[in-house]
């Protein structure tokens, strides 16, 4: 008996090391978390909607290697509410946030907040201030979506991005995101 509970041990302390210590991502990482080519992007933010997002067009291709797309050169910012979240313990371990209109719960996009290991030194305290947000919430993000009893009214600023359609809670359309997010204030 004893034997088998060290096993056990052993093997709950291989998965928590594998996610406390997982990737920065699999899918266009570079262009998730800023470590691309940056000086394109227009970091002055853009007033839009939600709605207004979710029907720019997804472009025409895919892929894992596509550089930074001409709509992804862009920084916007919503009024919106956060519905929901959850932590993504598998690939990129981002916080993911389920954004909506206000009073349209079933308008919603995405909005992504990387790990600060992933992110440039730059934006390291930007993104554990806002995982800090998030964890304010309520219950702590763990890989199962919670849905906040209340939405939280915000104001949420990020980088447009493109992601894959793969079945993601609250995901647009188009796939477009606030990828990485960059700020956000209750409102």
């Amino acid at each position: 008996m004893k034997t088998i509970l060290s096993g056990i041990k052993i093997i709950l302390v291989l998965i928590l090391s594998a996610s406390a210590f997982g990737q920065c991502g699999v899918e266009r990482t570079q262009t998730k978390d800023l470590k691309d080519d940056i000086s394109a992007i227009h970091f002055t933010a853009k007033p839009m909607t939600v709605a207004a997002l979710r029907k720019i067009p997804a472009p025409a291709k895919w892929g894992n290697s596509i550089p930074r797309l001409d709509s992804e050169k862009q920084v916007y910012e919503v009024d919106a509410q956060i519905i929901g979240y959850k932590y993504e313990s598998t690939g990129d371990r981002d916080y993911h946030v389920v954004l909506s209109t206000v009073g349209k719960p079933s308008e919603t996009m995405i909005l992504e907040i990387p790990h600060p290991d992933c992110a440039p030194k730059a934006y390291k305290e930007i993104f554990a201030n806002l995982r800090a947000f998030i964890d304010g919430l309520g219950p702590h993000p763990t890989p199962k979506f919670v849905t906040l009893k209340v939405p939280v009214h915000v104001k949420a600023t990020g980088v447009a991005f493109f992601d894959k359609l793969h079945g993601q809670t609250g995901v647009a359309p188009s796939g477009i995101e606030l990828h990485p997010a960059l700020s956000l204030k209750k409102e």
